[in-house]
């Protein structure tokens, strides 16, 4: 007798891209919107969000063309949760009400200073791992 799989069931579901999201810095993110999406995905009945590649894109931002099959887009990290993780200081990227790549990038070129700085043992032993197991790339 045959197992049961996940595909054995219809399934509803949605395409969408993160940078479709609502976001600050007119694109959206893996931030508090993605987690209120996935709320509402789940609310409606979805069992499926398909999305395209998370990775690095060219200046145009289109996930159909990345620079990277392994890293993913720096432009999905949220800065809110940076903040909330005490990684980032509030006053550091609140200076613009609209967020622009460069002001994004400076933003998180912060945030890895702060980690570096007042990162506790497990995340710094978490990163540690992660860049070891991904080396290769």
């Amino acid at each position: 007798m045959r197992q049961a799989s996940f595909l054995d069931r219809r399934r509803a579901g949605v395409l969408l891209h993160p940078t479709s999201l609502p976001g600050r810095a007119g694109w959206g993110d893996l931030g508090p919107e993605a987690y209120r999406f996935v709320d509402f995905l789940v609310e409606a009945g979805f069992t499926v969000w398909q999305m395209l590649p998370l990775a690095p894109t060219h200046a145009d931002g289109s996930p159909y063309l990345c620079l990277s099959v392994h890293a993913g887009n720096p432009r999905l990290i949220n800065m809110k949760l940076l903040i909330e993780w005490g990684w980032l200081e509030r006053e550091a990227c609140a200076r613009n009400k609209q967020i622009t790549v460069d002001h994004h990038s400076r933003c998180l070129r912060q945030a890895r200073r702060e980690f570096s700085q007042h990162a506790s043992a497990a995340d710094r032993k978490s990163l540690r791992a992660f860049t070891e197991t991904e080396a290769h790339w």
